[in-house]
């Protein structure tokens, strides 16, 4: 049996190939990532609330609040807690009332600085003695 001679590498290969880079998309200051809105899950899953909501930004440039998220009680109809972004970091506030928690560098400052839920007002309605319960 004969062996079949194998080809001298007297030259390199040269590549032949151009790699074009793609440059990433740079991050708006009023946007909400992938990556926050998995942290704001991680985070929801560690308290007594109930869900989050996501909400985009339509509006153009020059606008104080962009993109938000809205925290909600177990079985409430209505947030209890918003944070937006901002170009400084993100805000967080009550919308039931309006007034802002205050302005945190970080997501997870901002989620950090949100009270505990209340206890639920439906579950003590349904618990009160006969001929005393509430609507809830």
């Amino acid at each position: 049996m004969t062996s079949l001679p194998t080809p001298a590498l007297a030259t390199p290969l040269r590549p032949t190939a151009r790699i074009i880079p793609f440059p990433s998309a740079a991050r708006r200051a009023d946007r909400l990532t992938l990556q926050d809105r998995a942290e704001a899950l991680r985070w929801l899953d560690g308290t007594g609330y109930g869900r989050l909501a996501f909400d985009i930004s339509f509006a153009d440039d020059g606008h104080e609040l962009g993109d938000f998220l809205l925290i909600y009680q177990r079985d409430a109809s209505w947030s209890c807690w918003g944070v937006g972004c901002t170009d400084g970091g993100y805000m967080v506030w009550r919308p039931a009332n309006s007034a802002t928690l205050g302005w945190y560098p970080t997501l997870r400052q901002a989620l950090a600085a949100i009270p505990a839920p209340e206890p639920s007002t439906r579950k003590r309605a349904l618990t009160a003695p006969h001929g005393t319960a509430r609507i809830a």
